[in-house]
C-alpha cells in the first residue's frame, strides 16, 4: 500500500499581504464608521441646540412684546376705561394705543352689551363684540381678568387677527365693558423671529390646540389652520425652556 504525503506549503508573500490587508481594513472600517457617527450625532447635536436657541429666542420676543401690549391695555383700561365706555368721543385714545403698539391693526372699546363705544378704525354700524369667542366668559365672569383669545377671522379686516382684551370694570368690581386689540397674524412671524433671510429656518408658533398662530415662511397658508398630525416622536422641551 502506498501513502501519499502532501506537505502544507507555506503561503506566498502574496497570500501573506492580502491576509494582512484583511486584518487592517476591518478595524479601519469599524473606525470610520464609528467616526461617521461621532460627526453625524455631532452635527445633529448642533442643529438641536441651534433651533433651541432660536426658539428660546422667539419665546423671549414672544413674552416681551405681549407683556407690552397686555400692560398698555390695561393701564388704558384702568387710568380712563370707564370714561370710554361713558359716551364721549374717544376714537383718539384708541388712536394713541394703535401708535404705541404699531403692530396692533386696531383697538376698539366695547360697551356693556357688545357694542362698539369708539375704534381707531371706522366700525360700520350695528357691529357688536357680542358674538366673539372671548365675550360671554368675560362679561358674565365675577372678576374679570385681562385675556388672549383664539385666531379668528376679523370681521372687519377679513384677516386672521389674535383678539387682546383688557376689561373694564366699575366701582363693583363687574364688568363695564372691555378694550380690544386686534393682533394681524400674518405680520406677526417676522415680529417674532426678526429679519433672518435662512432658507432653512423655518419658525412655527402654535397654540396649545396646535393652531398655528404665525410661521415664517407661507403664514397665508398657515395662521389659523391645525399643525399635521406628529411623524414620529416629539420631544418636549422642560418649562422656562
Amino acid at each position: 500500500m502506498a501513502l501519499a504525503f502532501n506537505p502544507i506549503r507555506p503561503r506566498s508573500l502574496r497570500g501573506q499581504l492580502v491576509g494582512l490587508v484583511a486584518a487592517l481594513a476591518i478595524p479601519l472600517v469599524a473606525l470610520q464608521v464609528w467616526w461617521g457617527f461621532r460627526e453625524a450625532q455631532s452635527a445633529e447635536d448642533a442643529v438641536a441646540a441651534e433651533a433651541l436657541a432660536i426658539a428660546e429666542a422667539t419665546a423671549s420676543n414672544v413674552r416681551q412684546f405681549f407683556t407690552q401690549a397686555e400692560a398698555a391695555l390695561t393701564g388704558a383700561s384702568a387710568d380712563f376705561g370707564l370714561q370710554l365706555v361713558s359716551g364721549v368721543s374717544c376714537d383718539d385714545t384708541m388712536q394713541t394705543l394703535v401708535d404705541l403698539l404699531p403692530y396692533l391693526t386696531d383697538v376698539t372699546t366695547v360697551n356693556r352689551d357688545g357694542s362698539m363705544a369708539c375704534s381707531a378704525r371706522t366700525v360700520p354700524e350695528g357691529t357688536s363684540a357680542a358674538a366673539s369667542g372671548w365675550f360671554p366668559e368675560m362679561a358674565g365672569a365675577e372678576d374679570p381678568k385681562y385675556a388672549i383669545d383664539t385666531p379668528v377671522l376679523g370681521t372687519m379686516s377679513g384677516l386672521w387677527i389674535l383678539p387682546l382684551i383688557a376689561p373694564i370694570v366699575d366701582e363693583e368690581g363687574s364688568f363695564a365693558g372691555a378694550i380690544a386689540g386686534s393682533l394681524p397674524l400674518l405680520g406677526f412671524a417676522r415680529l417674532m423671529s426678526g429679519d433672518r433671510e435662512d432658507p432653512n429656518l423655518l419658525v412655527t408658533i402654535a397654540t396649545e390646540e396646535r393652531v398655528v398662530v404665525a410661521r415664517s415662511e407661507n403664514p397665508e397658508d398657515w395662521v389659523g389652520q391645525p399643525l399635521p398630525p406628529i411623524q414620529g416622536t416629539e420631544e418636549v422641551v422642560e418649562p422656562g425652556r
